[in-house]
């Protein structure tokens, strides 16, 4: 629900991994991970379906970085809103 606010609606496989980041509509996942983290690496996979891709270059990745860590803050404020 918290995503759909930003027209993000992930479709993602989990895999366990020894670090936690996202790759071609998997979220792969290192131990402890909090729910932030995860929303974070979820906006990953709405990035790519909306620009129709993965990021082109470095100024793109960037972009779609700070974008994400934003959303994560607010995921952050709203649960602890709550």
């Amino acid at each position: 629900m918290f995503l759909a606010t930003f027209n993000c609606y992930p479709d993602v496989t989990f895999e366990e991994a020894d670090k936690t980041y996202y790759k071609n509509g998997v979220v792969y996942l290192s131990h402890p991970i909090t729910q932030a983290k995860i929303v974070h690496e979820l906006v990953h996979n709405c990035q790519e379906q909306n620009a129709g891709g993965p990021a082109e270059n470095k100024a793109e990745w960037d972009r779609r970085e700070r974008a994400a860590r934003w959303i994560e803050l607010q995921w952050i404020q709203f649960r602890s809103a709550q």
